[in-house]
């Protein structure tokens, strides 16, 4: 490892993750309490794994209508091609809040063309839905007094609640009133941030990342004319010219494809990828405008076989194999088209898709499907990819074999055996994977690394401004350790090191179900004598070592100049809350019964550097809760129309903080 080249920056959202809108974000709400907050869980366990971007709006089928998930008056949607019905709990609030509540940017996906029903002709216009949505979460309300003023109103909904097995359209539907816009009809300016702010949340969310569409490529559009890639070409300049409009802020991506798989006998749609790009971007040098006016491109990636073999060492060279293929075409495809790549899905694929076994779901959360997530990881450093999101963070549904009904992908589960029937809850050994990476790429370097007469060692070095050096090496023999001579150029470390190893010792099939002690990471200390020692990688592991510099060590290069392809804009440059402003909100009773009295607790404070002459802070009262006027302290302003209560806070201090409270009956 060559310490004295500056290398390149590590991609800066590798540690991504998804929910989707379906059965309350994959179970992410808790609904013990009348509250319905997240689930404790959820957010502990996400916070450890130290998420850096969260995606949500799934575009799967270009069916995901975000009206349905914001207000009160939420309807139940059942999704083509599933057996569950949404009530729609998780929107695009919600998610905003777990995201920030978790310490990730929100990355929101919007649907290609609305369509409750894939095939409603009726369908409204997609990139007026989805400017809509952009002004809904970033664009400045004129008011709650203003928009009375013009006499909005929200639209309502009505119709039958969909059941399970019944159709999309069956459910209820949005529906105009006097003063209301749908939510993808052309509105006056404003009125869609008013309705954020009617809907309790006043303050723009600033959500700076947006897909358009969700693999529009696949067989299933088969027919739809706003699937074909040039008319997705088309589309997208049509999507991202409304969205900017009204928030020009926002970087937005477009859908590309690398990965081999069979698709229609259309030209267009050729088991090589690069024919969807080539039809959407252009051939190089001639890029078309949808290229030029996308900030980056979003790619997929899974990995491995369907299916688990009896031959379980032909199993495990294909599973690596795929993960070296994907990084051949992570090469070219960022030589072709050199802008900023999100892989916005990644993840290994046994059981998935259309002829696979389901049972075969099981493999995805073994020992050596977190090895390939780690290879999966390597490669996305070394190419220079920005953003990757496994699929998916949460399977918190408590049914049995959980929301799909056989364990699909997930980090995090709470379920029931579906062969014991006993509860089971806690984390996959992919987690652990992603938990060493998470913890230090973020601000780190990708150094050159050299490997030779190790064979099926996979190796990364990263080096962080404060000097520390991290060795990620995946031994993906099953049953080989491997004894090798590590030498740092340029770098000379502490005379002890700490040593990270995830491991099992049922080796490449170990599981955390039956016992959660079967898979895990072990913590060591190593001893290093100078730049150059011998270290033996485990067979089926994932090692990470970290040193730290002697005090004689080299002086640590300057940082690259520039990246290629070009960065994306610095976050702390659109900070979702500028001025430095913080409210939290507590409840003394998380679990009231019907007469009980909650009291809460909204704290402000002040985060900024000077002093905050003037702000209103908003409580929404939750439904099924009567407030108590007498309760508002300091005093303050009730609008039992909107259910809110408004305080203006004068004079806050740097580092001050001003309590305000207001009590509510459950009803």
């Amino acid at each position: 490892m060559d310490a004295a080249d500056p290398g390149f920056a590590a991609g800066r959202f590798l540690g991504g993750s998804a929910i989707v809108w379906q059965l309350e974000g994959n179970g992410l709400i808790d609904r013990s309490n009348a509250l319905k907050t997240f689930r404790p869980e959820a957010v502990s366990r996400s916070s450890d794994l130290k998420l850096s971007l969260l995606r949500f709006g799934d575009g799967a089928f270009e069916q995901y209508y975000w009206r349905d998930g914001v207000g009160v008056d939420r309807p139940l949607r059942i999704r083509p091609r599933a057996h569950w019905p949404s009530n729609n709990e998780v929107g695009i609030i919600e998610a905003w809040q777990f995201a920030r509540k978790i310490g990730a940017e929100l990355i929101m996906v919007v649907p290609l063309r609305e369509t409750l029903d894939c095939d409603a002709i009726e369908a409204p216009d997609g990139a007026q839905l989805a400017a809509n949505l952009v002004e809904f979460c970033n664009g400045r309300s004129p008011g709650l007094q203003y928009g009375q003023q013009q006499g909005w109103r929200p639209s309502t909904y009505v119709g039958e609640e969909v059941l399970p097995g019944g159709s999309p359209l069956s459910g209820k539907r949005e529906f105009k009133v006097e003063g209301s816009y749908l939510a993808g009809e052309k509105a006056p300016d404003g009125y869609f941030a008013w309705l954020r702010e009617y809907f309790g949340h006043p303050e723009p969310l600033n959500i700076r990342f947006w897909e358009v569409g969700n693999e529009t490529y696949w067989e299933y559009f088969d027919g739809k004319p706003w699937a074909h890639p040039a008319k997705y070409r088309e589309l997208f300049v049509k999507f991202v010219d409304a969205m900017k409009a009204k928030d020009p802020t926002i970087l937005v991506g477009a859908q590309g494809l690398t990965h081999r798989i069979l698709l229609t006998d259309l030209p267009e749609r050729h088991r090589a990828g690069w024919i969807w790009s080539e039809a959407v971007f252009g051939k190089p040098p001639e890029y078309s405008e949808a290229y030029q006016k996308a900030d980056f491109i979003i790619l997929h990636e899974y990995m491995g076989p369907q299916a688990a073999s009896e031959d379980t060492e032909a199993e495990y060279r294909a599973l690596f194999r795929e993960v070296r293929a994907m990084e051949d075409r992570l090469t070219v495809y960022r030589s072709r088209y050199p802008k900023p790549l999100f892989i916005t899905e990644y993840n290994v694929q046994y059981g998935v898709f259309v002829g696979s076994d389901p049972l075969h779901r099981k493999h995805q959360h073994r020992l050596k499907s977190a090895l390939a997530i780690a290879c999966m990881q390597n490669a996305f450093l070394r190419r220079q990819v920005d953003a990757a999101c496994f699929y998916y963070l949460l399977d918190l549904a408590s049914g049995p074999g959980g929301w799909k009904w056989y364990p699909t992908f997930r980090l995090i589960y709470d379920d029931i055996d579906r062969d014991t029937g006993e509860r089971r809850r806690g984390v996959t050994v992919p987690y652990y994977a992603l938990q060493l990476y998470n913890s230090r790429t973020p601000g780190r370097y990708v150094l050159p690394v050299t490997v030779s007469g190790a064979d099926g060692l996979d190796v990364v070095a990263l080096r962080s401004p404060a000097r520390t050096l991290s060795l990620f090496v995946v031994n993906q023999s099953s049953s080989r350790s491997v004894a090798t001579r590590i030498t740092l150029n340029g770098f000379v470390p502490a005379a002890r090191a700490t040593v990270s190893t995830l491991n099992s010792p049922d080796g490449m099939e170990g599981c955390v179900y039956v016992d959660p002690s079967r898979a895990g990471i072990t913590v060591s200390q190593v001893n290093v004598s100078g730049s150059s020692f011998s270290y033996t990688f485990p067979a089926h592991s994932l090692t990470v070592i970290d040193f730290e510099p002697r005090e004689d060590s080299p002086r640590e290069p300057e940082p690259p100049s520039g990246d290629d392809p070009p960065p994306l804009p610095d976050p702390g440059s659109q900070s979702p809350n500028p001025a430095g402003i913080e409210v939290q909100v507590t409840a003394n009773n998380p679990s009231p019964l019907p007469g009980d009295t909650v009291t809460f607790t909204s704290v402000c404070r002040n985060l900024g550097s000077s002093t905050l002459e003037e702000t209103t802070v908003t409580f929404q009262v939750p439904e099924g809760m009567e407030l108590i006027p007498s309760s508002i302290s300091p005093a303050g302003a009730y609008s039992p129309i909107t259910r809110k209560v408004e305080w203006t806070v004068t004079g806050l201090k740097p580092g001050h903080s001003r309590q305000l409270r207001c009590s509510a009956r459950v009803k």
